[in-house]
């Protein structure tokens, strides 16, 4: 799974694990290698999650970190068609998602790299304070994208993609 996220264009950076609208855009431009990216996570995480699973029996914090993961099992197991019958119209759209909501993908990215810079150094009087703030940011992105998906893409791709944003917050 590393090696997989390793080698996606977005993680190809000084800042390992942060990302920016720039990186993200470029990534978005190119609906080939979007697709490609979610069928070779998705390959990926089936491989952790089953090697997850075996530990369960002599780890407790298996399952935890399988429900670190539920974004992912919810695309690339309990969605699967869905999500990739929807994924072309979904990469076709994204760039101009991320066009029209830069400032909210960035102000969501900015948090996102906040709360888990606080969490990575422990900052525990932090942590409530960004996550409130990481959760703003994410509701006005959503708010931003969630309409040009549905006039793009239907309103079974928005809901699956607003699933998808928000599931790994709520496992």
């Amino acid at each position: 799974m590393q090696h997989i996220m390793e080698n996606m264009p977005f993680s190809r950076s000084d800042h390992q694990g942060q990302l920016s609208w720039t990186q993200l855009l470029q990534a978005s431009k190119n609906r080939r290698v979007t697709e490609n990216s979610f069928h070779n996570i998705c390959e990926a995480y089936k491989r952790v999650d089953k090697c997850l699973e075996e530990c369960e029996k002599t780890s407790e914090h298996s399952a935890s970190i399988r429900r670190t993961y539920a974004g992912l099992r919810f695309i690339c197991v309990e969605q699967k068609k869905e999500f990739f019958n929807n994924l072309p119209c979904l990469a076709q759209y994204e760039p101009v998602a991320m066009s029209r909501c830069q400032n909210e993908i960035n102000q969501s990215l900015a948090g996102s790299n906040s709360f888990s810079a606080a969490v990575i150094n422990r900052e525990q009087h932090n942590i409530q304070n960004r996550l409130g703030t990481l959760c703003r940011d994410l509701g006005n992105m959503i708010k931003c994208i969630e309409p040009v998906t549905r006039n793009g893409c239907g309103e079974t791709a928005a809901k699956m993609m607003l699933k998808f944003i928000t599931v790994g917050f709520t496992r």
